[in-house]
């Protein structure tokens, strides 16, 4: 792999044949060092061939993404609705190397992916990134993303620049949310909502956010078991006097768990 690899960044005109056999090899590890190699050698025919284990398996799709990152960030995109989070891990990663408005887009849907190691593959990988095309994505973030990551986006924000948008309460529903994060971007002059991003809950909407409620609830009642007596528990426990009923089937849920 280490002499496919030579061939690719020297653009050696057989580097392509040598990787494709790589490819081909029986063990698994040399397969995907091939193909994420493949990316270097920048020719059409590489291009081509990356994009043919779309229909493969999972980890192969995965160094697939890695391979095609060296072609630029439309060749990238297609592959935001993958079924396998490793994939689209994997792709948020590779996307948020390229600043640009088409790569915001997708990691703006990647940001509300049901799986939250592909929320926190953008979230944390989004230091570099400019303040006009970073700020959408944080407001974006605080409104659509799991609890945590509304959390990460509000602070994110508030050390980029310098103002501090209060956390969104437990009992703050989705239109409550979008609106202060619309009166945010308007005090800020900042484009929001994305572009190409739903403007309401929609197909994400109900079925991902109570899911969202119930591990969010879940999660606050650990913290405050482990918090014991003291002064921290109190504040959790201000934080559970906001529930509402709205909150009563996800409360539910919880405890039907802990049963």
């Amino acid at each position: 792999s280490g002499y496919g690899l030579l061939l690719a960044v020297a653009k050696d005109p057989t580097a392509l044949e040598v990787l494709s056999q790589q490819i081909a090899d029986a063990q698994s590890d040399v397969q995907r060092r091939a193909l994420e190699n493949l990316g270097l050698v920048g020719t059409e025919e590489a291009r081509q061939q990356l994009h043919e284990y779309r229909t493969r398996e999972s980890l192969l799709r995965k160094v697939a993404v890695q391979g095609l990152a060296a072609f630029g960030e439309t060749e990238l995109i297609r592959y935001v609705d993958d079924e396998d989070a490793r994939v689209r891990e994997e792709l948020a990663l590779q996307l948020t190397r390229f600043h640009s408005s088409a790569s915001a887009t997708a990691l703006a849907k990647l940001l509300t992916d049901d799986v939250f190691s592909v929320q926190v593959a953008v979230i944390d990988n989004l230091s570099e990134w400019p303040d006009e095309l970073l700020l959408p994505l944080l407001l974006h973030g605080a409104v659509e993303g799991n609890y945590q990551t509304r959390d990460k986006s509000l602070a994110m924000y508030a050390r980029r620049t310098g103002i501090v948008v209060p956390p969104f309460r437990p009992n703050d529903d989705y239109d409550l949310r979008r609106e202060r994060a619309a009166a945010t971007a308007s005090r800020g002059r900042i484009h929001y909502p994305i572009m190409g991003t739903p403007l309401a809950a929609g197909e994400n909407g109900p079925s991902r956010i109570d899911n969202e409620r119930v591990a969010e609830i879940t999660h606050r009642l650990q913290l405050a078991v482990g918090l014991g007596a003291g002064g921290d528990a109190g504040f959790a426990g201000e934080w559970f006097r906001q529930l509402d009923a709205d909150d009563v089937p996800a409360v539910e849920k919880v405890l039907r768990q802990r049963e």
